[in-house]
C-alpha cells in the first residue's frame, strides 16, 4: 500500500546522488505561480507516464527517442536524477540495465512530483510512494 503524500518523507539527495527534484527550476519556468506549478507538474506527470508506457518492448530506437524527450522535459521541471538516467539511456538505448535504472528514477521522480508539486490529490494513480509504470518493458 502506498504511503500517503502527507506521510511521505522528503525525497532528498543521498550519498551524493543527483536530487530527484530541484524545485527552483519549475519555479523559474512558472514565475513561482503555485497554480501554474501544479498545472505544469500535472501535465509532466501524465505525459511522462504515457510516454514510458508507449515504448514497445525491444524497440531500441523508440526507447532512445522516448529517453531524449523525457530527459528534456525532466530538465525543464528540475527532475535532475530522471534527466541524468534518461540521458544514459539516450546514449545507449540497448542497455537493459540503464533502462531499468531510468525507469526506477522515473518512478521515484513521478512520486515526488505527485507529492511535492501536485499535492495529495494528484493525477489518477498518484498519491505517494514509488509510481507503478506498468510493465514498461522491464
Amino acid at each position: 500500500m502506498p504511503v500517503p503524500c502527507n506521510e511521505m518523507p522528503p525525497l532528498q539527495r543521498e550519498h551524493g546522488e543527483t536530487p530527484l527534484l530541484d524545485r527552483s527550476a519549475i519555479e523559474r519556468q512558472t514565475g513561482g505561480d503555485p497554480a501554474l506549478i501544479q498545472e505544469v507538474a500535472e501535465l509532466f506527470s501524465t505525459w511522462a507516464r504515457e510516454r514510458i508506457r508507449d515504448v514497445p518492448d525491444g524497440d531500441f530506437a523508440a526507447r532512445g527517442e522516448a529517453a531524449h524527450a523525457l530527459r528534456g522535459s525532466a530538465l525543464a521541471i528540475g527532475a535532475e536524477r530522471m534527466a541524468e538516467q534518461m540521458g544514459d539511456v539516450e546514449r545507449d538505448p540497448e542497455c537493459e540495465a540503464r533502462w531499468a535504472r531510468a525507469l526506477d528514477a522515473a518512478s521515484l521522480t513521478l512520486a515526488a512530483v505527485d507529492c511535492e508539486l501536485i499535492g495529495p490529490v494528484g493525477p489518477v494513480g498518484g498519491g505517494g510512494g514509488p509510481v507503478d509504470l506498468g510493465d514498461a518493458n522491464r
